[in-house]
């Protein structure tokens, strides 16, 4: 099941991509200093695989959270913001969805749940350690 569930999420992604929608994926604003990239796995209810978060300074003073979970060559991409240690992101187009986390106090593991909102609804927990 959970092959299956993986190889839909690379044909979604494929049409997705193939249709000029992927520029969805905006990134972070100009001038935006990497700050430290995580790495880790996530565990779904019906999907598990890799997950890699990108946190970024920006000029404002906001820090930007952009990431991935990857299963069997598909991606979900999702982006948000650190506030403090708490991480509140959206799970981009074509899934929807909501992931949220939490910073540990020195900085080396980030810890959350996700949701997504398109069927079959997965949801489970992921973390990642800074590289």
């Amino acid at each position: 099941m959970k092959r299956k569930s993986c190889v839909l999420m690379l044909l979604m992604v494929t049409a997705l991509g193939t249709s000029g929608c992927s520029s969805l994926i905006t990134g972070v604003p100009d001038g935006s200093v990497l700050m430290g990239v995580y790495a880790g796995s996530f565990n779904g209810s019906f999907n598990s695989g890799d997950v890699t978060v990108k946190v970024y300074q920006e000029p404002s003073g906001a820090k930007a959270a952009v990431g991935q979970f990857e299963c069997d060559a598909a991606y979900a991409h999702w982006q948000g913001e650190l506030q403090g240690s708490a991480l509140n992101a959206t799970i981009l187009l074509p899934w929807g969805g909501w992931v949220k986390g939490e910073l540990s106090p020195d900085g080396r593991l980030l810890t959350g749940t996700f949701w997504f909102d398109s069927v079959p609804h997965d949801h489970g927990s992921w973390d990642a350690k800074k590289k």
